[in-house]
């Protein structure tokens, strides 16, 4: 027995070396992860059932003299995994396992995917693991010796897990059949039985930490106990019931046992999958009790994830815990077969290969489960709070993001906390707040729903680290463009890329160009006081293919393109991109003055609320002009039903030029609304007959729509489930007269808002703006185009007609350089290879376009152009199928090829302002 322990301590001391240098360091992780880091130091409760055990144990474990709160807590999982893979290894010895199966099952499980990520992170998974195994293996003892101490040791492990997981309860059926089956229960007694009952149910006295928090109204505490029914309801399942999927044998047979399959592959692959099931066979030969309780346990345990909706691979960490006991006993029947085999090599050679095994799934799994790295969201959200000024509002944002907030104030604190609100997306209530002067920040998910109340939010840029300090850690390989207008390169940034020797960064220069692969030989270096360009080619997605990655600088700002297009621009300062050595991802930053600071690789984003737009109610079920709120052609609708209705909104807009009514999802929920449109030209007698059909039926007097020539009737109907549901309306042309009529579950104009699109408006505060023909701009395009459509350097769209237009939305009238990158399908003939351009019908001279991608640059005067919606026109010089259309079958008519348009406030213009930072 004793060599049993010390092989136990050595699998689990080698696990949790291996998890101790995975964990995640600081906060962040998968949906519980950040409330569970603080929750134990500021001993609250979480979430129903409350989680006592781990709460309680989480707090002394954050009195370690070691990292951060988070990070201890998340040493309670590691320890709780490297344990539970120590406690496999008596497990299975306990079941006649030899020594090189059980390090072969225990290290396997280990270094699994599943079990390996709810090890690193503060979650109770692993915790739950180590105390059902610990009930299963003391159950074994008793199924062996008969001693009453091993029960009550299985009841005491019972109990302990019902405080940190009451799940574990599932289980409860396959243990009570096991101790009715054994043979040792003939050495029970009623009052020894009710003894183990008793301990086993001693475990719900955890709950009164619950209450007696409540009671202290200590802050933190979510699961709440008041009451004799408060506390029966944490485990009542009607609490859970939104977190049920529905079951039904179809959906069991087509995704359910599908997903769980390929969970298992994912955890001990084909091998160990081929091993378990030799494992059941064997084991339920040897022992069918003892297959049994592990079995049905497991079974039990996958069942619940079967009906979870939530994080399913941290509720199989427990079943997969016990499958591993089929995977020593697999091996095992397989070691003794090849060892019984002629000759005295086998054993030794199958042993090694068993003990050498899990060095698989620890070299394939380790990429993905190295959380050691992953700071960004704790960089991030700790920048944000320095940014937040006192008093300040801030909108609750997704369960994750919220979390970390609440790590911030519970353990960390600061003055921002005591003047800080945090609210949920109520448009009332962030109204009253804004008119007050209160400064209303939300992170995207809040900014996106609010947009459809008419909440316009700028982008907050959050400092990270200095660019310097970036640059010191791109890996070998990886290529850096640096583009500056009027900004030179700071020393830290020269002396990081290794350019301290370039005399041409001793003084400043107009413009700066700098290409560079870090330990490599390609480098560009350009600065001068005229235009400067420079390029090294970068490797992109095909096998073996690269493409150019280009830094300039000029008069209209300074870019860096991949391919043929830009990634990012600014007006002044220095425009940043970092390749990665496959060329596969690029990271992009604008460094901002005094130190250069760049904004932190995360997933989310700060915005400030600048201003709330008009909405505009027509939801009365009458005919309602909202001409004014569709700007730029382009409208936000929001529909919300008082109950489950199918709601309906028509609208009629007239426009001197042909339009292409089509929907835009930008802050649509799950409640999609269903969308016909016609357009009608009154030219056309026949057209014109539809219209004024569709007119009486709508109730609508033709008058109402005036002159214009071309006329859309757009009809969109939505149930939302007695929520709301929102999404965004693009006519893709200018118009004249808009009506509309909503109609919903309650008369109420209230019921229905339209709203001018927040954000819509270029170039924007930075004097410079980038769109792309890529989908997100779909609402710019009008009728002649064809689909947004990818390649290698990003998307591009053709032109489908030799006139194709855009609406481009202007914020302010001043002069403007509108620079195209463009291709021609061909020219009519040799010298028919121009494309033209019409601003608000106003015709600009035409560009030549060579062979292949070109830029074409207009300057267009203010006084062509309004504030709000702009008419751009392309003209093709020929129209036809493309030039490899016999070879790709591709027989649509196109003209122009568009990939970008660059917008940029020309010199001279009010507007224009330019700062020289020394």
């Amino acid at each position: 027995m004793t060599s049993d322990v010390s092989l136990a301590l050595l699998a689990a001391l080698a696990a949790l070396v291996v998890y101790l240098r995975t964990m995640l360091p600081d906060i962040g992780g998968y949906e519980d992860t950040p409330k569970f880091q603080y929750l134990g130091a500021v001993l609250g409760t979480a979430h129903a059932p409350g989680y006592p055990l781990h709460t309680v144990l989480s707090y002394l474990f954050t009195l370690l003299p070691v990292g951060n709160p988070a990070y201890r807590v998340g040493l309670l999982s590691a320890v709780s995994a490297a344990a539970t893979v120590g406690l496999v290894v008596l497990t299975v010895r306990a079941l006649g396992c030899r020594r090189p199966a059980a390090i072969f099952a225990s290290l396997t499980l280990g270094f699994g995917f599943a079990f390996w990520t709810f090890a690193v992170l503060a979650e109770v998974y692993s915790l739950a693991a180590l105390l059902l195994l610990a009930v299963l293996y003391w159950l074994v003892r008793w199924h062996h010796s008969g001693r009453l101490l091993h029960l009550m040791a299985a009841s005491a492990s019972f109990a302990l897990a019902l405080g940190n997981h009451p799940t574990v309860g599932v289980t409860a059926p396959a243990i009570a059949l096991f101790v009715l089956a054994s043979p040792q229960r003939r050495t029970l007694t009623v009052r020894s039985m009710a003894a183990a009952f008793a301990v086993a149910a001693s475990g719900f006295v955890q709950y009164t930490y619950l209450a007696i928090r409540t009671f202290q109204q200590a802050p933190f505490v979510e699961a709440r106990v008041g009451s004799v029914g408060d506390f029966v309801g944490l485990f009542r399942q009607d609490r859970y019931e939104s977190f049920l999927l529905p079951f039904t044998w179809d959906t069991f047979w087509s995704s359910a046992l599908p997903n769980l399959a390929n969970q298992a592959r994912l955890e001990f692959g084909l091998v160990g999958l081929i091993v378990i099931v030799l494992g059941v066979w064997v084991l339920g030969r040897r022992d069918w009790r003892v297959s049994t309780l592990f079995g049905l346990s497991a079974i039990a345990t996958m069942g619940l994830m079967i009906h979870f909706l939530g994080y399913q691979q941290g509720f199989l960490v427990p079943a997969w815990t016990l499958v591993a006991v089929y995977l020593a006993v697999g091996a095992d029947e397989i070691h003794r077969r090849l060892a019984a085999l002629p000759g005295t090599a086998w054993a030794s050679i199958v042993a090694v290969m068993l003990v050498g095994y899990p060095a698989l799934p620890l070299g394939s799994n380790f990429a993905t489960n190295d959380w050691s790295r992953r700071t960004t969201d704790a960089r991030f959200m700790r920048a944000v709070v320095a940014e937040l000024p006192s008093p300040a509002a801030l909108v609750r944002e997704g369960y994750v993001v919220d979390s970390m907030l609440q790590y911030l104030e519970a353990v960390e604190g600061g003055e921002v906390w005591r003047q800080l609100r945090r609210l949920p997306p109520d448009p009332a209530a962030i109204q009253r707040l804004h008119d007050q002067g209160t400064p209303v920040y939300a992170f995207g998910e809040g900014q996106t729903r609010l947009a459809a109340y008419g909440f316009d939010f700028a982008r907050v840029p959050v400092p990270g680290p200095t660019l310097a300090e970036r640059l010191r850690a791109v890996p070998p390989g990886a290529t850096v463009a640096i583009a500056g207008r009027h900004t030179p390169l700071p020393a830290d940034v020269v002396d990081a890329l290794g350019l301290g020797g370039h005399a041409e960064f001793q003084w400043p220069r107009s413009y700066t160009t700098v290409v560079v692969t870090i330990g490599g030989t390609s480098s560009d270096v350009r600065t001068a006081g005229e235009p400067v360009r420079a390029t090294v080619q970068v490797g992109d997605s095909t096998p073996g293919g690269t493409r150019p990655l280009t830094a300039e600088a000029g008069p209209d700002g300074a870019f860096v393109s991949l391919g043929d297009q830009a990634v990012v621009g600014v007006t002044d300062g220095l425009a940043v991109v970092i390749v990665d050595p496959s060329g596969a991802r690029a990271e992009i930053h604008t460094p901002q003055p005094p130190a250069y600071q760049i904004a932190p690789d995360a997933p989310y984003q700060l915005f400030r609320l600048a201003a709330v737009l008009p909405s505009l109610p027509v939801g009365g079920g009458v005919w309602t002009d909202m001409t004014a709120a569709v700007h730029a052609g382009t409208v936000d609708l929001l529909v919300n039903n008082y109950r489950a209705f199918d709601a309906e909104v028509v609208m009629y807009a007239a426009a001197p030029t042909p339009m292409a009514p089509a929907l835009d999802h930008r802050f649509s929920g799950p409640a999609r609304p269903t969308f016909h449109a016609h357009v009608f030209d009154r030219d056309q007698s026949d057209s014109r007959a539809a219209l004024e059909h569709w007119l009486a039926l709508d109730g609508l007097a033709p008058a109402r729509l005036g002159p214009s020539r071309f006329v859309a009737r757009m009809r969109q109907s939505v149930n939302d489930g007695g929520d709301s549901a929102g999404w965004g309306l693009s006519l893709g042309a200018l118009p004249e007269v808009v009506l509309i009529k909503g109609t919903t579950d309650l008369v109420n104009a209230q019921r229905v808002l339209a709203t001018m699109p927040a954000g819509r408006r270029f170039p924007g505060p930075t004097h410079l703006a980038l769109v792309n023909a890529s989908g997100a701009f779909d609402w710019m395009f009008g009728p002649g185009w064809h689909a947004a459509e990818p390649d290698r350097d990003g998307e591009l769209r053709w032109s489908a007609s030799e006139a194709a237009s855009i609406v481009l939305p202007i914020d302010e009238v001043s002069d403007l350089r509108l620079t195209l990158t463009l291709r021609l399908r061909r020219a009519a003939d040799p010298d028919d290879n121009q494309v033209g351009l019409r601003v608000n019908g106003y015709r600009l001279d035409p560009c030549t376009m060579p062979s292949g991608w070109q830029t074409c640059t207009w300057p267009v005067p203010a006084r062509l152009l309004r504030a709000g919606g702009n008419l751009v026109t392309f003209e093709s010089p020929s129209i036809g199928p493309p030039l490899d259309a016999a070879a790709t079958g591709d027989t649509r008519h196109i003209g122009v090829a568009l990939r970008q348009i660059r917008i940029s406030r020309t010199a001279g213009s009010p507007l224009w302002t330019t700062s020289v930072r020394q």
